[in-house]
């Protein structure tokens, strides 16, 4: 009974954690009208077409599968254990995998933990590259699966595509249509990975790889595209140009319409065509463009050169690489006029090794928000919120507020109340969570159609200290705050409320009732006393008897600490100096104090 207990904890804690775009894209791969025509198709006919149209759904997983076998090995076990069943521990996974490799685990269970580290930490492609290296092994098909979903996934990768192209090259050679489709993929990954600063070694597989099939045009095709991308190994580039330029003829080596203008423009030199000098002159063509793209690479060397981290690892980044990465991408937000789509660009490599960084998320999206791409900016706060930086609060509050910006108040109030069900008890949040009500209220009239008032959510934290869900919630949810916590939560709402009706509602009574049952619950808090004493002294006229009784409320109560009847006797001293009319009750307090100060073995100057 124990262990399934712990077994049960350990899986819901497990689901909280999962990331919700996991969820949804395993939703979509189970619908009922795809699975009816993957069904329909003979098993020939499904293979090849699902090697078009692989990445269109998510991977499933069944973590249980993972559970049960660690469960049965006592090797594994002892190493989840030792982490406590922590699914967000990095240091867990890592030794669980290499455990997983040594065991000889079945392919069910790896794709189980690959599928569960990756949800996590997304850009660590040396597993994504494991992981389909394990499934080439037993199934291609699987192999293709996991390389769309991982370069759909983590698209800037540069090792990433070019095991994926090496891959897809072995394997579609095999198939009638298999160049077009690796041309088509080559393709794809230059769009998508060829601008990146370390991305020379593509532009030289996919060069490889036309050269082999015998396709100059397109070399030269692909040539052009590399030497007007600014990147790291600009001479190499150039290099490669001039080398193909002097092995190939002249007629393979141009499109018609500039072998046409070159020839022309010989021609008016000379009687007869010169095919070197005719080369020479489409080469001093790229040479301009070079020299061009090699000032632009040169500009941002100064701040590439400093990178010693391209890659993501959960270990902490050196202060020096995020200092130089901020002044990288604010430079290149004061020079990105023209040239938006690099800025974007170095601000989605910066992500990779600075993911868990919440300020990078937050500047990127300031900027995509600045120019008015205001969906970008909400997608870039989701991609932290939902994956890379769960725990952050200033995450959760930008989203929030950016979805209020975008008249969504309903999805910011939903990402609050994301973020307190997995981290509770954080008073930012709930304040933030407030403030969304208490306008939305005074734009709708007091009505809120989908949740929650701002009464309802107040007495909620007051008596929960978590933000109003279902009942079930509340109580799980609420038995994750720390006690101390929950009663320093609920003092403080208590104080916030009372503020609420007495100012905004203009309900003194029931604002002086909120405080009382506060100070009943939390009678050590001396803030609560100050603030029901502020709340009769901003009476006009002045109830002299309810601010004493106040005070009496602290002063004769067995459960107020001694130190904190000492300061409240003292203020009642000085307050009825200022508001006081009778003298007999001066001499008595001052009496009373002298009490106190002896009770605490303290003597009156």
């Amino acid at each position: 009974r124990l262990m399934e207990s712990g077994r049960l904890e350990r899986r819901m804690r497990r689901r909280r954690s999962r990331s919700p775009s996991r969820s949804r894209s395993r939703s979509r791969s189970r619908s009922p009208r795809r699975r009816v025509k993957r069904e329909r198709r003979s098993p020939e006919v499904k293979r090849e077409m699902d090697l078009d149209h692989v990445g269109n759904e998510g991977l499933p997983k069944d973590i249980e599968i993972f559970e049960s076998f660690a469960e049965k090995n006592s090797s594994l076990k002892r190493i989840m254990n030792k982490f406590d069943w922590d699914y967000d521990d990095a240091n867990m996974w890592m030794e669980t995998m290499k455990e997983l490799e040594k065991e000889g685990a079945t392919m069910d269970v790896m794709r189980a933990a690959f599928s569960e580290v990756l949800d996590r930490w997304p850009y660590c492609y040396g597993y994504w590259c494991k992981w389909a290296t394990i499934e080439a092994k037993i199934d291609a098909l699987k192999a293709f699966e996991v390389f769309e979903y991982a370069v759909n996934t983590f698209p800037l990768s540069v090792d990433l595509w070019l095991a994926y192209i090496r891959f897809m090259r072995t394997e579609l050679m095999k198939r009638s249509d298999g160049l077009e489709g690796i041309q088509r993929l080559n393709a794809r990954a230059l769009m998508t990975v060829g601008k990146e600063w370390r991305s020379l070694p593509v532009w030289k597989e996919v060069i490889a790889f036309e050269t082999s099939i015998g396709n100059p045009l397109a070399v030269t095709i692909v040539l052009d595209n590399m030497i007007s991308t600014p990147m790291e190994g600009m001479a190499d580039a150039w290099e490669l140009v001039m080398n193909h330029f002097e092995r190939t003829p002249l007629k393979d080596l141009l499109k018609p319409m500039e072998r046409n203008e070159v020839e022309s423009e010989c021609l008016k030199n000379v009687t007869n065509i010169d095919e070197e000098g005719c080369k020479m002159r489409a080469l001093d063509r790229r040479h301009s463009i070079y020299e061009e793209t090699r000032r632009r690479a040169n500009e941002m060397t100064v701040f590439e050169s400093k990178v010693k981290r391209h890659y993501f690892h959960w270990k902490p980044l050196e202060r020096g690489q995020l200092i130089n990465w901020k002044k990288y991408l604010e430079w290149m937000c004061d020079h990105s006029e023209g040239r938006e789509e690099d800025c974007i660009l170095t601000f989605e490599r910066a992500l990779i090794p600075c993911a868990l960084y919440d300020e990078f998320w937050l500047m990127y999206a300031e900027y995509r928000e600045s120019r008015g791409e205001l969906e970008m900016a909400k997608g870039i706060l989701e991609r932290a919120h939902r994956v890379h930086c769960k725990r952050s609060v200033n995450i959760a509050i930008s989203l929030a507020s950016l979805l209020e910006t975008m008249d969504l108040d309903f999805e910011a109030t939903e990402a609050l109340l994301k973020y307190d069900m997995n981290y509770p008890g954080n008073l930012l949040i709930y304040n933030r969570y407030l403030s969304i009500i208490k306008r939305r209220e005074a734009r709708c009239g007091g009505e809120c159609v989908h949740e929650k008032g701002v009464a309802e959510t107040y007495e909620c934290l007051i008596r929960n200290a978590v933000l109003p869900y279902a009942n079930h919630n509340i109580r799980y949810i609420s038995h994750k705050v720390k006690e101390n916590d929950r009663l320093n939560i609920s003092s403080y709402y208590s104080m916030r409320y009372s503020r609420y009706l007495r100012k905004v509602k203009g309900q003194s009574k029931m604002a002086m009732k909120v405080l009382k049952t506060a100070i009943s619950n939390d009678p050590t808090n001396e803030t609560l006393y100050h603030a029901l004493i502020d709340l009769h002294y901003e009476k006009y006229p002045l109830d002299i008897q309810s601010i004493k009784e106040s005070f009496d409320l602290c002063l004769k109560s067995s459960m107020t600490p001694l130190g904190v009847k000492v300061r409240m006797s003292q203020c009642k001293i000085e307050l009825f100096e200022e508001i006081g009319t009778c003298p007999r009750e001066m001499r008595e307090f001052t009496s009373s104090h002298r009490e106190l100060m002896a009770s605490r073995g303290e003597k009156e100057l």
